[in-house]
This record gives structure tokens, sequence and C-alpha cells, in this order.
């Protein structure tokens, strides 16, 4: 446990400084893409919303669902436009175990929790055009999962992706990219699902190693700004 709160210190960079709040009920884009704003759902801080380039409604809503474990500890952040995603769009968000957070069970000594998946998932509604939805993971992981949708008619349906990113850290950085062939989609919701497991401390120290170069780099910045 004393291992896996220092790998939580060494992320605090991924995370915004505001109070941390629970993820419950629909909260709007506009909410939750504030300068410092995040909330905590099950034992994940999901925090630093951004659009990176294109245009998000600021209507559009989030939900965040539990880790649990007649999920297999899976957990999903969905992003629901009810008039359907009518722009291509890359947004940008963290999100980091909280090994403080009392929520999961304790595990065995040696053992700790990790994120060991990512996949995206897309829902359609009204047989729109080809469409997929795209999640990058950096900053503690590495690699990236696909969900593409080209729908018969009526094309109403949900589709995930096949090829989910297989990690085993506590955080990480994830890009969302959605794209549509002529900006005439109809689907109104993506989502990001991440899977939790038990493993052994040491693999998410000699992972996220990393992190103690970037804290030092963080901290010779301060001291050259004072």
């Amino acid at each position: 446990m004393k291992k896996l709160l220092l790998v939580a210190i060494l992320m605090l960079p991924l995370v915004a400084s505001a109070s941390i709040i629970p993820c419950t009920g629909t909260i709007t884009w506009a909410t939750i893409s504030t300068p410092g704003w995040q909330c905590e759902a099950g034992n994940l801080i999901y925090s630093n919303f951004q659009v990176v380039s294109g245009t998000v409604d600021p209507d559009v809503i989030a939900t965040f669902s539990n880790p649990s474990a007649a999920l297999g500890w899976s957990s999903t952040i969905d992003f629901r436009d009810p008039d359907a995603f009518k722009h291509n769009f890359q947004i940008s968000f963290n999100v980091l175990i909280d090994p403080a957070a009392g929520f999961m069970p304790v595990p065995p000594a040696g053992l700790s929790w990790a994120i060991i998946e990512s996949s995206t998932g897309l829902q359609d509604n009204n047989g729109g055009p080809l469409a997929s939805f795209t999640a990058v993971l950096t900053q503690g992981a590495t690699g990236s999962n696909t969900t593409t949708y080209n729908p018969p008619p009526p094309g109403n349906g949900s589709t995930t992706s096949t090829n989910p990113v297989l990690t085993q850290t506590v955080g990480f950085k994830v890009t969302d990219t959605f794209s549509d062939g002529d900006q005439q989609s109809k689907v109104f919701d993506v989502s990001n699902e991440f899977t939790q497991a038990e493993v052994p401390e040491p693999s998410t120290m000699l992972l996220l190693g990393g992190a103690f170069i970037g804290l030092g780099v963080i901290g010779r910045k301060r001291r050259k700004s004072i």
C-alpha cells in the first residue's frame, strides 16, 4: 500500500488542484471542462477535461459509473448528446486511482489495484453514416483503441472496440477523438471503459518510474521562475 501511495503522489501533476466531489448524476460538458474541476467515481479520479480541437456542445452531458464486482470491476465515462453529435472533436482528460478512497476491497499483501484495460464504445440511434471514436493513452500508459460504426439501414445499435489497450498502471491521460464522415452523424453516446484488477505492486512502480523525471522537471521550472 505504501508503494501505491507513492505512485499516486508521483501522478499528482495529472490531477487538478481543486477539491474532489463525487461523480454523481449527469454533468454538463460546460461544468466538467471548468479549469480545476474534478470528481471521483468509486476509486477513480477524473480531472483536467479539455477540448483539444473541434467543437463540443456545452450541453453535452457526462455520466460516470462506479467499478463493481458484478461488472468485472469495470467502470465507464459516457459522453451523451441527446440531439446527436454533429461535430468532429478531440477532447482529453486524466484518470487516476485514488488509493485512499476505500471503495474497493483491500487487496492481499503485495497486491494493489491497477487499471488493466481501456476500451471505447459508441451508440447510434438513427442509421447515421460512418463514425469512429478513438482513445489514445499517454502519461502513464501507451496505446490506442478505436470503435467504428458503419451501419446498414436502419443502423440502430452499438459497437465496442475490438482492440482494448492492456495496461497495468494507476493512471494516465486519455485523448478521445470523435469523427463522422459528413457532419450528419446520429451518434448520441460515446464512452471510455476502464477495467481494474489486483496486480503485484512492483509492476506499477516500474511502469510509472518516468513520473520521477516529470516531477523533477516541474520542480526545476518552478525554481527558475522564482
